[in-house]
């Protein structure tokens, strides 16, 4: 159960990335970090193995400057901490006890967030944009 949680919670993460990258009033030179925590991120697409599981993970995740991140799904709110590893082409996101996924960026602007990991074994894709 915790390998779900973790996998939904980085879900969150991605759907927040990619709404930061739709801010009009983002510096086209913004940092990465800059872009991940301008915005919530809502998700867009989120699949497993191919299959769509978005209807499960319709979610809203804001990452914060001082590495924290806040992921809502069902009126349920979970929290945890997420980094970039050393060149910032993968996010780290810890959710408490449920363990740490670690997601490729495959896109992150102002107006996109798309993320790939393998959870439990299966391909996962994330997409978000903005709130």
């Amino acid at each position: 159960m915790s390998q779900i949680r973790a996998f939904l919670l980085a879900t969150v993460a991605i759907v927040a990335l990619t709404a930061a990258g739709c801010t009009d009033s983002v510096d086209p030179n913004a940092s990465k970090t800059t872009l991940l925590t301008n915005n919530t991120w809502t998700t867009t697409k989120y699949t497993v193995g191919g299959n769509d599981y978005r209807q499960f993970v319709q979610q809203t995740t804001t990452f914060n400057a001082d590495g924290t991140y806040s992921a809502t799904f069902s009126n349920k709110t979970e929290t945890g901490t997420w980094k970039f590893n050393v060149d910032e082409t993968n996010l780290e996101m810890t959710e408490g006890s449920s363990g740490t996924v670690n997601w490729e960026i495959l896109t992150l602007t102002a107006s996109s967030l798309k993320l790939r990991a393998t959870l439990m074994g299966q391909p996962v894709e994330y997409e978000g944009e903005p709130d």
